[in-house]
């Protein structure tokens, strides 16, 4: 099992709020038994103390007419991941997930641009 150490980690109940905590390194390790599990729907909620986000495996369906089509009255989304996490970290992550994202645009226009192509008006990341 991979270990996590608190960022924080109180130090004494006497001494000033400011000085209550101090930072801790955190060693990760990453186990070769985690599978990676691939998802392409998240639904996201909070409550006052938490956020949750469940993680989706949503599979297109084989459409071979367009009767298939017309027929067709919704996909199945399964959970695989359900993640539950405090505020504070979900706005970590927004934040991480934020600065990711600008360099995986910055190095796929860059290795776009080496091939002597351009990366397509909806294949930035934006909705329409």
């Amino acid at each position: 099992m991979a270990k996590r150490t608190a960022t924080r980690t109180p130090v004494a109940s006497t001494q000033s709020t400011a000085s209550l905590f101090k930072e801790v390194k955190i060693k990760r390790t990453n186990p070769d038994n985690v599978l990676p599990i691939f998802v392409n729907d998240v639904v996201v909620g909070h409550s006052l103390v938490e956020f949750i986000f469940n993680f989706s495996s949503i599979e297109p369906p084989l459409i071979i007419d367009p009767q298939d089509l017309q027929r067709l009255k919704s996909v199945d989304a399964v959970t695989r991941v359900k993640l539950v996490t405090t505020p504070k970290f979900a706005q970590d992550l927004l934040r991480a997930l934020s600065i990711n994202i600008e360099n995986y645009k910055k190095s796929l226009e860059e290795e776009l641009k080496a091939r002597g192509k351009e990366l397509p008006n909806n294949a930035s990341g934006q909705s329409e």
